[in-house]
């Protein structure tokens, strides 16, 4: 994705660690196998969002706000955290585990009224 993309009905932009997507297009904002962002969050704005495959990007957030949501087939949209990544205290031998990855929240669905 690029730092700035704009048209009349779509644009883009990186601000400091996060990409925002912003986009009023009938045409549905895709995320699969060819979606990316280098930033640590990346928030999509659109009115309708078509989720088309599976997705990782380990350690990072990203925001998914839309009107109209279309999943093509069972998908997965991986943010969990990197292996071993969970902050630990103390001191560890090389045969001890550095421990899971850190906790990775949840994610919610809200069905909003459109008005």
């Amino acid at each position: 994705m690029s730092p700035l993309v704009a048209t009349d009905d779509f644009t883009t932009a990186v601000v400091g660690d996060m990409t925002l997507v912003l986009s009023k297009s009938e045409t549905p904002y895709e995320i699969g196998k060819n979606f990316h962002f280098r930033t640590g969050t990346c928030l999509i704005y659109a009115e309708h969002i078509r989720i088309s495959d599976c997705v990782k990007f380990p350690g990072k957030d990203l925001g998914i706000f839309c009107y109209c949501l279309e999943v093509t087939k069972s998908v997965d949209i991986d943010v969990f955290g990197k292996s071993h990544s969970a902050t630990r205290t103390g001191s560890t031998t090389k045969t001890e585990s550095s421990g899971a990855g850190a906790e990775c929240g949840s994610t919610p669905m809200h069905r909003m009224p459109r008005g």
